[in-house]
Parts: C-alpha cells; structure tokens; sequence
C-alpha cells in the first residue's frame, strides 16, 4: 500500500498488477483508502466516489475518524455497492482482495 503524496489518500496494488509501478505509478490502483476531514468530506463523498468508480479502483474505503467507521464498496457492473461498514474492535476485510483485513483500531490511528 502507497500513500499519494496530496491528501490523506492511499492506494494498494495487487501483484499481478505490479507492473504498473515505477518512479510514479501509472493505471487504476485495486484500492484506495481516504481518511475523510471535515472540510472535504462532501466532494470526497461524491465527486470521488464516483470518480473513483468510473476509473474502475475495485474497491473504495473512505475512512470516517469523526464516526469512527471504515467503509467497504466494492464495484459491481461500473458502480460502487456498499459491502460492509465497520468499526472499532472489527477488522476490515477486502471483497476482492483475498488475505487483505486490517483492524478498523489500526486505520484509525
């Protein structure tokens, strides 16, 4: 997992994907992960969301440190489908990306 340089964003690459890596990475990550502020929390949780969806990112976790909650989309047929919410003491874990669970404490801090 990579964190992009503007912004509280990050992005995982599966290995089979792996050549899209370089000295900056080129193509659709599998994941993106957003920790969302206040400030930002409308257009990330629009204008992004569906950007992300029409980039064809797999999977999409914004991150609410407010509610204290992770939540998982997965893209079905070119649009996100909210496949699990959850929060602190649960562990997230990927739909698409098999072995792939992080604790919600862990994202959180």
């Amino acid at each position: 997992m990579a964190r992009q340089d503007s912004g509280t964003r990050y992005f995982f690459i599966a290995r089979e994907h792996a050549d899209r890596l370089g000295e900056q990475f080129c193509g659709v990550p599998d994941l993106v992960v957003e920790v969302l502020a206040p400030q930002t929390r409308r257009p990330d949780r629009s204008e992004k969301f569906y950007e992300y969806a029409r980039a064809g990112v797999a999977e999409y976790w914004p991150v609410d440190p407010d509610r204290r909650t992770v939540e998982v989309f997965a893209l079905q047929e070119g649009a996100y489908e909210l496949v699990g919410r959850y929060g602190p003491g649960e562990v997230v874990r990927s739909r698409r990306l098999a072995g792939l669970e992080i604790p919600v404490d862990e994202i959180l801090t």
